[in-house]
Protein backbone atom coordinates (compact mmCIF):
# COMPACT_ATOMS: atom_id res chain seq x y z
CA UNK A 1 0.00 0.00 0.00
CA UNK A 2 1.16 3.52 -0.81
CA UNK A 3 1.63 5.08 2.65
CA UNK A 4 0.88 8.56 1.30
CA UNK A 5 -2.75 7.41 1.02
CA UNK A 6 -2.92 7.45 4.83
CA UNK A 7 -2.73 11.24 4.50
CA UNK A 8 -5.29 11.40 1.69
CA UNK A 9 -7.81 14.21 1.85
CA UNK A 10 -10.73 11.85 2.46
CA UNK A 11 -9.02 10.78 5.70
CA UNK A 12 -9.08 14.25 7.29
CA UNK A 13 -11.53 16.47 5.40
CA UNK A 14 -14.71 15.69 7.35
CA UNK A 15 -12.95 16.03 10.70
CA UNK A 16 -11.42 19.40 9.80
CA UNK A 17 -14.06 20.68 7.38
CA UNK A 18 -14.78 23.79 9.47
CA UNK A 19 -11.15 24.95 9.13
CA UNK A 20 -10.65 24.47 5.40
CA UNK A 21 -12.12 25.33 2.00
CA UNK A 22 -15.46 23.79 1.10
CA UNK A 23 -14.66 20.79 -1.08
CA UNK A 24 -16.36 18.01 -3.04
CA UNK A 25 -14.84 14.88 -4.53
CA UNK A 26 -15.39 13.10 -7.83
CA UNK A 27 -14.17 9.55 -8.35
CA UNK A 28 -12.05 9.14 -11.46
CA UNK A 29 -12.41 5.65 -12.86
CA UNK A 30 -9.73 3.74 -14.70
CA UNK A 31 -11.46 4.74 -17.94
CA UNK A 32 -11.42 8.43 -16.90
CA UNK A 33 -7.72 8.35 -16.08
CA UNK A 34 -6.82 6.58 -19.28
CA UNK A 35 -8.81 9.13 -21.27
CA UNK A 36 -7.08 12.04 -19.51
CA UNK A 37 -3.68 10.55 -20.35
CA UNK A 38 -4.78 10.25 -23.98
CA UNK A 39 -6.16 13.84 -23.96
CA UNK A 40 -9.66 12.49 -24.39
CA UNK A 41 -12.86 13.42 -22.57
CA UNK A 42 -13.76 11.77 -19.27
CA UNK A 43 -16.90 9.65 -19.02
CA UNK A 44 -20.26 11.41 -19.17
CA UNK A 45 -21.19 10.73 -15.48
CA UNK A 46 -17.84 12.13 -14.33
CA UNK A 47 -18.23 15.22 -16.53
CA UNK A 48 -21.74 15.82 -15.16
CA UNK A 49 -20.49 15.55 -11.56
CA UNK A 50 -17.66 18.02 -12.21
CA UNK A 51 -19.94 20.50 -13.98
CA UNK A 52 -22.44 20.38 -11.10
CA UNK A 53 -19.69 21.17 -8.60
CA UNK A 54 -18.44 24.03 -10.77
CA UNK A 55 -21.96 25.48 -10.77
CA UNK A 56 -22.02 25.28 -6.99
CA UNK A 57 -18.57 26.78 -6.33
CA UNK A 58 -18.11 28.94 -9.47
CA UNK A 59 -14.32 29.03 -9.03
CA UNK A 60 -12.26 26.09 -7.80
CA UNK A 61 -8.76 24.77 -7.31
CA UNK A 62 -8.05 21.05 -7.35
CA UNK A 63 -6.21 18.31 -5.53
CA UNK A 64 -5.99 14.58 -6.08
CA UNK A 65 -6.64 12.33 -3.09
CA UNK A 66 -3.13 12.22 -1.67
CA UNK A 67 -1.14 14.86 -3.58
CA UNK A 68 -1.53 18.28 -5.17
CA UNK A 69 -0.55 19.30 -8.72
CA UNK A 70 2.43 21.26 -7.28
CA UNK A 71 1.75 24.75 -8.49
CA UNK A 72 3.27 27.54 -6.38
CA UNK A 73 -0.23 28.48 -5.31
CA UNK A 74 -3.77 27.19 -6.03
CA UNK A 75 -4.96 27.99 -9.54
CA UNK A 76 -8.33 29.71 -10.02
CA UNK A 77 -10.40 27.45 -12.30
CA UNK A 78 -13.78 28.44 -13.74
CA UNK A 79 -14.40 25.78 -16.41
CA UNK A 80 -14.02 22.12 -17.31
CA UNK A 81 -11.26 23.16 -19.74
CA UNK A 82 -9.29 24.66 -16.86
CA UNK A 83 -9.57 21.38 -14.95
CA UNK A 84 -8.33 19.45 -17.98
CA UNK A 85 -5.33 21.78 -18.20
CA UNK A 86 -4.29 20.99 -14.61
CA UNK A 87 -5.01 17.27 -15.02
CA UNK A 88 -2.65 17.19 -17.99
CA UNK A 89 0.31 18.81 -16.20
CA UNK A 90 3.32 16.53 -15.65
CA UNK A 91 2.83 16.21 -11.88
CA UNK A 92 -0.81 15.14 -12.19
CA UNK A 93 -0.09 12.75 -15.05
CA UNK A 94 2.48 11.03 -12.84
CA UNK A 95 -0.08 10.65 -10.03
CA UNK A 96 -2.74 9.26 -12.40
CA UNK A 97 -0.28 6.72 -13.78
CA UNK A 98 0.53 5.62 -10.23
CA UNK A 99 -3.18 4.96 -9.62
CA UNK A 100 -3.47 2.99 -12.86
CA UNK A 101 -0.39 0.93 -11.95
CA UNK A 102 -2.06 0.05 -8.63
CA UNK A 103 -5.34 -0.65 -10.46
CA UNK A 104 -7.11 1.88 -8.25
CA UNK A 105 -9.61 4.63 -8.90
CA UNK A 106 -8.61 8.14 -7.84
CA UNK A 107 -10.50 10.88 -6.02
CA UNK A 108 -10.40 14.31 -7.65
CA UNK A 109 -11.19 17.06 -5.15
CA UNK A 110 -12.68 20.35 -6.33
CA UNK A 111 -12.23 23.07 -3.71
CA UNK A 112 -13.94 26.44 -3.45
CA UNK A 113 -11.40 29.08 -4.49
CA UNK A 114 -10.44 31.98 -2.23
CA UNK A 115 -8.39 34.95 -3.37
CA UNK A 116 -4.89 33.63 -2.72
CA UNK A 117 -3.37 36.95 -3.79
CA UNK A 118 -4.28 38.16 -0.30
CA UNK A 119 -2.89 35.07 1.41
CA UNK A 120 0.42 34.14 2.99
CA UNK A 121 1.13 30.41 2.99
CA UNK A 122 3.05 28.37 5.54
CA UNK A 123 4.10 24.77 6.15
CA UNK A 124 4.12 23.50 9.72
CA UNK A 125 6.03 20.39 10.80
CA UNK A 126 4.45 18.09 13.38
CA UNK A 127 6.42 15.37 15.19
CA UNK A 128 4.97 13.34 18.06
CA UNK A 129 1.81 15.49 18.03
CA UNK A 130 3.77 18.71 18.54
CA UNK A 131 4.67 21.60 16.26
CA UNK A 132 8.43 21.55 15.75
CA UNK A 133 9.10 24.10 12.97
CA UNK A 134 7.39 26.57 10.61
CA UNK A 135 8.43 27.68 7.12
CA UNK A 136 6.89 30.18 4.70
CA UNK A 137 5.76 28.50 1.49
CA UNK A 138 5.22 31.34 -0.95
CA UNK A 139 8.50 32.90 -2.04
CA UNK A 140 6.90 35.87 -3.82
CA UNK A 141 5.49 37.56 -0.70
CA UNK A 142 8.42 38.83 1.31
CA UNK A 143 7.67 42.04 3.18
CA UNK A 144 4.63 41.39 5.37
CA UNK A 145 6.08 38.84 7.81
CA UNK A 146 9.31 40.77 8.37
CA UNK A 147 7.32 43.51 10.09
CA UNK A 148 5.33 41.22 12.38
CA UNK A 149 7.08 37.82 12.77
CA UNK A 150 6.02 37.19 16.37
CA UNK A 151 2.38 38.03 15.60
CA UNK A 152 2.31 35.65 12.63
CA UNK A 153 4.06 32.94 14.60
CA UNK A 154 1.47 33.13 17.39
CA UNK A 155 -1.43 33.02 14.89
CA UNK A 156 0.12 30.03 13.10
CA UNK A 157 0.71 28.03 16.28
CA UNK A 158 -2.74 28.74 17.76
CA UNK A 159 -4.51 27.78 14.54
CA UNK A 160 -2.41 24.72 13.74
CA UNK A 161 -2.85 23.23 17.22
CA UNK A 162 -6.52 22.76 16.31
CA UNK A 163 -5.61 20.76 13.20
CA UNK A 164 -3.21 18.10 14.46
CA UNK A 165 -4.79 14.72 13.75
CA UNK A 166 -1.64 12.68 12.98
CA UNK A 167 1.31 11.95 15.24
CA UNK A 168 3.66 12.99 12.44
CA UNK A 169 2.76 15.10 9.40
CA UNK A 170 3.20 18.44 7.68
CA UNK A 171 0.32 20.91 7.62
CA UNK A 172 -0.07 23.66 5.02
CA UNK A 173 -2.12 26.71 5.98
CA UNK A 174 -2.95 30.11 4.48
CA UNK A 175 -3.49 33.37 6.35
CA UNK A 176 -5.30 36.35 4.88
CA UNK A 177 -2.80 39.17 5.44
CA UNK A 178 -5.60 41.75 5.76
CA UNK A 179 -8.09 39.99 8.04
CA UNK A 180 -5.71 37.39 9.55
CA UNK A 181 -8.34 34.70 8.86
CA UNK A 182 -6.70 31.26 8.71
CA UNK A 183 -7.43 28.33 6.41
CA UNK A 184 -6.19 24.77 6.32
CA UNK A 185 -4.91 24.12 2.79
CA UNK A 186 -3.92 20.47 3.16
CA UNK A 187 -2.26 17.87 5.35
CA UNK A 188 0.71 16.02 3.92
CA UNK A 189 3.10 13.24 4.84
CA UNK A 190 5.85 13.78 7.42
CA UNK A 191 9.02 15.39 6.05
CA UNK A 192 10.73 12.00 6.44
CA UNK A 193 8.50 10.58 3.69
CA UNK A 194 7.80 13.00 0.84
CA UNK A 195 7.00 16.47 2.16
CA UNK A 196 9.39 19.23 1.16
CA UNK A 197 11.18 21.11 3.94
CA UNK A 198 10.67 24.55 2.44
CA UNK A 199 13.35 26.83 3.91
CA UNK A 200 14.62 23.91 6.01
CA UNK A 201 16.94 21.28 4.60
CA UNK A 202 15.48 17.87 5.42
CA UNK A 203 18.92 16.51 6.35
CA UNK A 204 20.98 19.46 7.57
CA UNK A 205 18.11 20.82 9.68
CA UNK A 206 16.83 17.45 10.86
CA UNK A 207 17.42 18.35 14.53
CA UNK A 208 15.19 21.42 14.09
CA UNK A 209 12.43 19.56 12.26
CA UNK A 210 12.48 16.84 14.92
CA UNK A 211 12.31 19.44 17.71
CA UNK A 212 15.25 17.91 19.53
CA UNK A 213 15.16 19.89 22.79
CA UNK A 214 16.13 23.17 21.15
CA UNK A 215 13.74 25.12 23.39
CA UNK A 216 11.87 27.05 20.68
CA UNK A 217 9.96 26.59 17.41
CA UNK A 218 12.10 27.91 14.53
CA UNK A 219 10.20 30.07 12.04
CA UNK A 220 11.81 30.71 8.65
CA UNK A 221 10.43 33.25 6.21
CA UNK A 222 11.51 35.13 3.11
CA UNK A 223 13.12 38.56 3.16
CA UNK A 224 15.26 40.43 0.65
CA UNK A 225 18.16 38.43 2.13
CA UNK A 226 16.42 35.10 1.48
CA UNK A 227 15.22 34.32 5.01
CA UNK A 228 15.41 35.07 8.67
CA UNK A 229 15.01 32.75 11.61
CA UNK A 230 12.72 33.88 14.39
CA UNK A 231 13.81 32.15 17.62
CA UNK A 232 11.20 33.68 19.89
Amino acid sequence: MDKTLLYGMSKWYLTLEQFTFESSSVELTKEDMENILKSKQMSKPTMINIKNILKKYTNVFIRLENKSPKYLEPIDIKSINGIYKILNCSRTVELLRDCLDRNENCLLWLRRYKNFDDMLEFRIFVVNNKITAITQNDCNKKSEIVLKPSIYKKIIINFTNQLICYNDCTIDIAINKNTKDCYLVEINTPYTMLADGGLFDNEIDRHLLEGNNIGYIPFRFYTSNFYEIDEI
